[in-house]
């Protein structure tokens, strides 16, 4: 039988990490404007959280069903409908602020219906690396590596970019930019051209995605990545929405926190560019416990609350520790799951990732009730501490197997 070679097109990796930043701009100068218009429309402070706490559900429900969704419709078109749907909850928003006026059930209904596409986007597209890789010629690691340093700078530039709109133009104008980018994002996703595939889909039940989560689970590989999400976002959350802004108010430095919170993202950033440039190269697991050890040592520094030097410093480590784990966790996933499949695994991920967060939050907010912020800061710290050097040696181990594709 003849074989046809594969065409190479390196301009879908730059209209895949090209929708990749539209997309997550967008999203990043939403997450600004839209508790700030939840304030202006209802006059309640304390709005703007229960909104989040109601779409919070939603988006975890969705997140682990839209697996199946992926796997069964295939990654590109889900992508592009996800970021289609975000674009049409922005104009939706939008056409029932400037007619009937937006009331907090009104904004609790878009969050959820724009949830149901942002959230499995997001997995949608982070699945889509290996088909992007294939059609481009670009290697996984420069590809996660180059997608994540985007995502850092969206995390740093677009809160900025919001403050500075909302100063400058009426804040329908900012959501039609947002929804603008969630338009562009569909757009440059649907124009690329993937490599054709024949393999069979998979049955999609609750059963079938069940046992594929079992399977990562068990995966000696997998095992590492799966767990190192979970403790990163339960660890992240409270340190960004609660001990570290209520330490800078406490001494009264916004603009510290400013700089504090800043160099995380400019950390993910470094790590990103790390993996992009020297990742094919180097040994994973090598990256690994390299990664793991600039985060641990970061969460030890930013537990160092009353010096601020050290935890503008150990933040930086920790994104920068964050910013290598990540691409590392995408390429090792997209290496050893099946395409009929990567879509749940994917999913499962970003479900763990929504739950973590809010679980970390808690725990943090029942620990204030028992002590003070340095404290429950040590505490938290030496816990990802220890669980660390866990991590850090069996993924030492096991990334540096060879690979063993998850059946």
């Amino acid at each position: 039988m003849t074989t046809h070679p594969v065409t190479r097109h390196p301009g879908a990796a730059w209209l895949y990490l090209g929708s990749g930043l539209s997309s997550a701009l967008g999203n990043a100068i939403s997450n600004v404007v839209w508790p700030w218009l939840v304030l202006h429309r209802t006059g309640d402070p304390a709005a703007a959280g229960l909104v989040a706490t109601c779409i919070l559900l939603p988006s975890i429900i969705v997140a682990t069903m839209g697996g199946d969704v992926i796997d069964r419709y295939g990654r590109k078109r889900i992508s592009v409908i996800s970021d289609i749907i975000s674009a049409v909850s922005v104009v939706w928003l939008i056409a029932v602020d400037t007619t009937v006026g937006a009331t907090l059930p009104w904004f609790i209904a878009i969050g959820i219906f724009g949830a149901v596409g942002d959230v499995p986007g997001m997995a949608a597209r982070t699945a889509l690396v290996g088909d992007i890789s294939e059609r481009s010629g670009k290697s996984l690691d420069w590809l996660a590596g180059a997608n994540q340093s985007i995502m850092g700078v969206c995390y740093l530039v677009g809160p900025a970019l919001a403050g500075v709109l909302l100063g400058q133009l009426p804040i329908t104008w900012i959501l039609w930019l947002t929804a603008a980018c969630s338009g562009i994002a569909a757009l440059m996703t649907w124009v690329i051209r993937l490599n054709a595939h024949h393999a069979p889909a998979e049955h999609s039940s609750v059963r079938g995605t069940v046992t594929v989560w079992r399977d990562v689970v068990k995966h000696p590989m997998l095992r590492p990545i799966l767990v190192v999400e979970i403790v990163i976002a339960m660890a992240v959350f409270p340190y960004l929405m609660v001990i570290l802004p209520a330490h800078f108010t406490h001494t009264n430095s916004p603009t510290t926190m400013g700089f504090a919170l800043s160099s995380y993202a400019v950390g993910m950033i470094a790590g990103s560019i790390v993996i992009a440039a020297v990742g094919e190269r180097l040994r994973r697991n090598l990256l690994w416990l390299v990664a793991i050890g600039a985060t641990a040592m970061g969460f030890l520094g930013v537990s160092c609350l009353t010096v601020t030097t050290i935890v503008v410093v150990g933040m930086f480590a920790a994104g920068c520790g964050n910013g290598i784990l990540r691409p590392i966790g995408t390429v090792v996933v997209t290496e050893n799951v099946p395409e009929t499949i990567r879509g749940r695994v994917f999913s499962l991920f970003s479900a763990l990732d929504s739950f973590a967060g809010p679980i970390g939050l808690m725990a943090t907010t029942a620990a204030l009730q028992a002590t003070d912020i340095y404290h429950v800061a040590l505490g938290c710290s030496l816990c990802v501490t220890a669980m660390f050097l866990w991590l850090g040696v069996m993924g030492y181990r096991t990334l540096g197997a060879s690979q063993s594709n998850l059946q």
